[in-house]
This record gives structure tokens, C-alpha cells and sequence, in this order.
């Protein structure tokens, strides 16, 4: 959940005026019809917020098209809440992003 919460916080630092000054190192791209073996390219973007944040640089841009994202977070008692895309050995919490 802490890198899902740095990608997000990273998203909004540069959608900041002057948030970013430099061009960024890279441009990845997340869609609702994405493919999380894809590359992240604009023509072959990923599905999912946590592959973005799993792969995402310093410098790099994150663009998130429109759509309906779900997250899963999971119940952990020793770390609080972890998200994760497994179901097994949790209780899943379940929430939405709506992105317009």
C-alpha cells in the first residue's frame, strides 16, 4: 500500500504547477484495458496502479487514463494493511479509484 501511496503522491507533485521542471525520464501509461506484461508504452500501457508503482523511476511520468480501478489491500497484523493482488491468507478490503 506505501508504494501505491508514493505513486499517487508522485502523480499529484506533478500535476502541480511547477511540480516538474525537467522533461521526465520516461512516460508510462495505465489503463482499465491494459496489460500488466505489457511495456507501459502509450500503445501497450498496463492495468493496474501496482504494476506502475512496482516499476515507476524517480523522474519518471505516470499517466492514468480514465477508467474504474480497483484495489485490494489486505489485512496484515504485523505491518497494518499491504496491498497485494493475492486473496489467499487475507481479508480482503476492497475499494475503487474512479479516474475521469
Amino acid at each position: 500500500m506505501r508504494s501505491l501511496a508514493a505513486l499517487l503522491v508522485a502523480l499529484v507533485f506533478l500535476a502541480a504547477p511547477g511540480g516538474a521542471d525537467a522533461a521526465p525520464l520516461r512516460t508510462l501509461h495505465v489503463a482499465t484495458t491494459g496489460n500488466d506484461s505489457a511495456d507501459g508504452s502509450l500503445a501497450t500501457p498496463w492495468r493496474t496502479l501496482q504494476r506502475a508503482a512496482n516499476l515507476v523511476r524517480a523522474g519518471d511520468q505516470v499517466i492514468v487514463r480514465p477508467g474504474h480501478y480497483f484495489l485490494l489491500a489486505c489485512a496484515d497484523s504485523a505491518a497494518g494493511i499491504a496491498e497485494s493482488s493475492e486473496t489467499n491468507n487475507c481479508r480482503a478490503a476492497t475499494t475503487s479509484l474512479i479516474v475521469r
